[in-house]
């Protein structure tokens, strides 16, 4: 008996851990299917339009003095007759060709248009914005937005998400598994308890049956252990009464 109490102890209460923490998992995994990409173009277009913006209003006699963040991508000055950069935001490119830098190199046809024809242009790809504005003494201001610095925040925080979520479903199995431990050590603890009161009734039973009045029902704080000790007091109640009648007490 005690076998089988503690096998559907266990069973019922490692079915009831194991759907809540199967349910805590499944919820934290859809984690994994939130897309940021909406956030990063968001960003993107952000960052853009005050790139836009700043090419309207910046002064092109200042722009190797100008510090603008590395989210609002470069401008630099360009001479229409060299394609020398002879200023800009990033002084690394300052005095280089526009051909050494790839993404005006890949977008070579629509920008020199554009520069021959002193004409403005926004050019968007997948991956940056070109903006090129003419201006006086035979140069154009040009801007350069890649979207690398949405996407580096972007791949952070999704690393950082991933990171949180793996271990949460770690701490999640591992709280399983001493949930299921916690299980049968509860399992076993009802079982030994429901075992032991059933035994101590049968015994006092027994003991009835052969005779031995004086036996009591050990008292518990169970309901149903009180119920059966008043049946009990009843039985032995009627039995001494019905021995006496008979006179063999």
């Amino acid at each position: 008996m005690r076998l089988r109490v503690l096998l559907i102890t266990f069973i019922v209460f490692t079915i009831m851990s194991s759907g809540t923490f199967c349910i805590f998992y499944l919820q934290i995994g859809r984690l994994q299917d939130i897309n940021l990409e909406s956030i990063q173009n968001r960003l993107y277009a952000e960052d853009t339009n005050i790139m836009l913006w700043a090419i309207n209003n910046i002064d092109p006699i200042h722009v190797n003095d100008a510090s603008i963040p590395e989210s609002w991508g470069e401008i630099m000055i360009v001479d229409n007759n060299t394609l020398k950069i002879t200023s800009s935001t990033n002084n690394k490119h300052k005095n280089l060709y526009m051909h050494k830098l790839p993404k005006l190199l890949d977008q070579a046809t629509p920008v020199l248009k554009a520069i021959n024809d002193k004409k403005s242009l926004i050019r968007k790809t997948k991956d940056y914005m070109i903006v090129i504005k003419p201006l006086e003494n035979n140069t154009s201001i040009v801007g350069l937005k890649p979207k690398a610095w949405e996407a580096g925040i972007i791949s952070d925080q999704t690393s950082v998400l991933m990171r949180h979520v793996a271990q949460a479903k770690i701490i999640i199995i591992i709280s399983l598994a001493i949930g299921i431990l916690l299980s049968l050590i509860a399992a076993l603890i009802v079982s030994v308890m429901v075992t032991k009161s059933t035994r101590q009734m049968l015994s006092t039973l027994d003991d009835l049956s052969l005779g031995k009045f004086n036996t009591q029902v050990p008292e518990s704080n169970i309901y149903e252990a009180k119920a059966f000790a008043t049946s009990f007091e009843r039985l032995k109640t009627s039995l001494t009464m019905s021995l006496e009648r008979l006179g063999v007490r």
